[in-house]
């Protein structure tokens, strides 16, 4: 998404209001740990402060993500102010919003996320959760700590 900033550069307008959603390209998400978006939309405004050009608004959104235990998928609603200076972005009178806006959108993917909150009858080929109370009951090392504690 290319904004011409041209009007803002020249004087002729103080801002540029942008009210869109974002189709975000398949070969982003490819190198992130997002599965898929959805309902992706920044709502803000370009405008010049002073000497710099700021981007002002909201960027928010529903990410798609792998559950941490089960490897379900799993919505993550996700809503991230922004206000920022633009300068460096700025080519030729012109700023790629796509990948300036993508950056946040990375910034808030969670860094563990999971759907359940018991852990309980969880278990895979060869594994398989057990509770605090479980594990001392069954302590797998209860003999080896024996032994070692007489040796003291």
């Amino acid at each position: 998404m290319i904004i011409d900033l041209e009007p803002i550069l020249s004087g002729k307008k103080d801002e540029i209001i942008i009210n869109t959603n974002l189709d975000i390209p398949s070969n982003l998400l490819e190198k992130s740990s997002i599965c898929g978006l959805k309902e992706v939309k920044f709502v803000g405004k370009i405008k010049r402060i002073l000497d710099s050009i700021n981007i002002i608004g909201q960027l928010e959104g529903i990410m798609l993500l792998k559950d941490d235990i089960t490897i379900n998928d799993v919505e993550y609603k996700f809503n991230s102010e922004i206000e920022e200076e633009l300068t460096e972005e700025i080519t030729d009178s012109k700023v790629d919003l796509m990948n300036y806006l993508w950056q946040f959108i990375q910034v808030e993917i969670p860094s563990k996320i999971t759907t359940n909150n018991k852990i309980e009858n969880i278990e895979g080929r060869g594994w398989r959760f057990i509770s605090e109370d479980e594990s001392n009951k069954n302590y797998a090392f209860k003999d080896l700590d024996k032994l070692i504690n007489e040796r003291r």
